[in-house]
């Protein structure tokens, strides 16, 4: 797993904060959710600590605009820090080219990502879930004739087994994006899926079965409805349902890096010593510069996790196949994350790399956004995909949107209708401001 298990609020769509909202109470109720029968309580080692945001002269806008829309979701707890109170309250921070940071004081920090998935795996279990260890390879799919014929014989019939995708757009990301009753749909006011004008001859097809291999042979599931969380190769599953619209979601390669600072194990019995300050373990922040470079402390002190996303002009291809992650790309440390971390830290100058390793992000080419919802040509498939970097914090969330849409036919809880598959049909793409 590549995630560096962060979770912030600190996003500039309505939607996204939404979910993060969710993701933080999830997590504060794992202990009792996710408990077992006489076992003890799951302990994901939340560490509330927060993320800092670091802004320059261009970004200080952005960051401004960030904060009143998160104040607006009721997220009160992020304060906006100058220069000057940057420095005071960060004194291992060089703030040279730094106009404003953005600090979560609550209800930000990361958690343990293994820790999580696996009392989720165990209580679902506990519960009654199958678990096929295998891989899908194919899909038995039939055709069920035009939109125009289908909708002409469901008038009426809300929820997913129309399967069409809804006409929200990108107003569902603004201040209804949390809202008792969010549609799928468009302005009908059902709070049911309705169609796209768009694609109202396409031909619509449904999976009748889903062909899994695994260790003891094929598998064939008869399906009802088919939820997509496939992941970085989720594109090929939607694929597999033939001639319908492409899912823009493509695995992209990313590296964490975990480093230590031999030196400059100082300062911190109180001597009086030169040796550069580092970041404390207990009290530094996630800190993302405005370069894109991050890192939080892991662990004992003096080590931390880094990383960054490729850079304009760096290159950042498509990937094919998992072989790709048996390579580091330790350029990307040697010569964009470690000049940007002694930069903000003198004491970073003697960081050395003790391990690394590589992962995907499921990357939505089209927007870098969560794809959720049905798609607009298959009547029982669900997408939950294109997360972009973020999926960890987002998951709980955007498990529930997709298990209220399967169960209700409309998002109740959280309004994700501005991530539905219809704005990529449409060419809108729907920006988020805070990604990593």
């Amino acid at each position: 797993m590549l995630s560096a298990g962060g979770l912030r609020q600190q996003f500039s769509l309505a939607a996204n904060i939404d979910l993060s909202l969710y993701g933080i109470d999830f997590l504060r109720r794992v202990p009792t959710d996710l408990r077992l029968p006489g076992e003890d309580a799951p302990d994901i080692q939340f560490r509330e600590q927060g993320y800092l945001f670091l802004a320059s002269d261009k970004g200080e806008k952005v960051l401004r605009e960030n904060h009143e829309t998160q104040r607006s979701r009721g997220v009160d707890w992020m304060s906006l820090l100058t220069q000057d109170e940057l420095a005071r309250q960060f004194p291992w921070l060089n703030v040279d080219g730094i106009s404003l940071g953005s600090l979560g004081e609550a209800n930000e920090g990361w958690f343990d990502p293994w820790a999580l998935l696996t009392a989720m795996r165990a209580k679902s279990a506990a519960m009654g879930v199958a678990y096929i260890k295998g891989a899908v390879e194919a899909m038995t799919v039939c055709d069920e004739g035009t939109r125009s014929d289908r909708e002409s014989l469901t008038s009426g019939r809300e929820g997913v087994g129309h399967g069409l995708a809804g006409e929200a757009g990108a107003a569902g990301c603004g201040d209804e994006g949390r809202a008792e009753g969010g549609s799928v749909g468009g302005s009908d006011g059902s709070g049911g899926i309705s169609g796209s004008s768009e694609a109202c001859g396409a031909h619509i097809k449904s999976i009748e079965c889903v062909h899994i291999r695994g260790k003891d042979g094929l598998h064939a599931i008869r399906a009802g409805t088919v939820v997509n969380a496939a992941g970085a190769f989720a594109a090929r599953v939607v694929g597999m349902c033939g001639d319908v619209a492409p899912l823009p979601v493509a695995a992209r390669k990313r590296c964490i890096f975990s480093v230590h600072c031999a030196q400059a194990q100082s300062n911190r019995k109180g001597e009086a010593c030169d040796v550069p300050r580092l970041p404390p373990e207990t009290t530094t922040p996630l800190v993302v510069d405005p370069s894109g470079v991050y890192m939080r402390p892991e662990g004992p002190p003096a080590r931390y996790l880094c990383g960054v996303s490729p850079p304009s002009g760096w290159g950042d291809p498509d990937s094919a196949s998992t072989d790709d992650l048996d390579l580091v790309d330790h350029a990307l440390f040697d010569e964009v994350i470690w000049p940007a971390l002694y930069h903000r830290c003198e004491a970073f100058g003697s960081l050395k790399v003790q391990s690394s390793w590589a992962g995907f992000y499921e990357y939505n080419t089209f927007d870098q956004n969560a794809i959720i919802g049905p798609h607009p040509h298959v009547s029982n498939l669900i997408l939950c995909n294109g997360f972009s970097g973020h999926g960890l914090q987002h998951a709980p969330g955007a498990g529930l949107a997709v298990a209220e849409l399967l169960s209700e036919g409309r998002f109740r809880t959280i309004n994700v209708a501005c991530f539905g598959f219809e704005r990529v049909m449409r060419g809108e793409r729907v920006l988020e401001h805070g990604i990593v």
